[in-house]
């Protein structure tokens, strides 16, 4: 993602089903059917493609603004759901729900997406995916700063 932000596209539609793993169990983003090139230094988008709310984030539903960090933000659902071992996030609410409920951020980490029995850390789940899941697009973090906690984290842990 660090990849695509860097060259000013957004990807519009990360999950864990359309993350591919290789044969050396290198991790590889799939679906880039509909990125949005963005002007240099720019990166937002008024594209409005068919998207699963789930992974949406509210800027994009309620504004229809793209940005690599509405990314960010699906990214956080994607560590959440891989963490959790492919359950859906925010379970089986329904659209209507989910829309409420990204109205108001307060609510969706603590009664919606707590930390995944199997994200190890709290680290991981404090430093990297709660601050994806913020409702302010530019408190987010940009995908050099991930990499940057996610290399802090695993030297740590080793």
């Amino acid at each position: 993602m660090l990849y695509l932000e860097e060259r000013h596209i957004i990807h519009q539609n990360l999950a864990a089903r359309n993350c591919l793993i290789d044969e050396d169990d290198i991790l590889k983003v799939a679906d880039v059917g509909v990125p949005h090139l963005t002007e240099i230094g720019s990166c937002e988008s008024t594209y409005h493609p068919t998207y699963a709310l789930h992974w949406t984030a509210p800027e994009v539903l309620f504004l229809s603004q793209y940005s690599s960090r509405s990314d960010v933000w699906s990214y956080g659902i994607t560590l959440w759901e891989i963490y959790s071992l492919g359950e859906r996030p925010f379970g089986n609410m329904t659209n209507d729900a989910l829309q409420i409920v990204l109205k108001n951020p307060s609510e969706i980490l603590s009664r919606y997406l707590p930390k995944p029995c199997h994200c190890g850390s709290d680290e991981t789940y404090t430093h990297i995916i709660l601050p994806c899941l913020t409702n302010s697009v530019t408190m987010r973090p940009r995908f050099r700063d991930l990499k940057q906690r996610i290399l802090h984290i695993l030297v740590n842990e080793i």
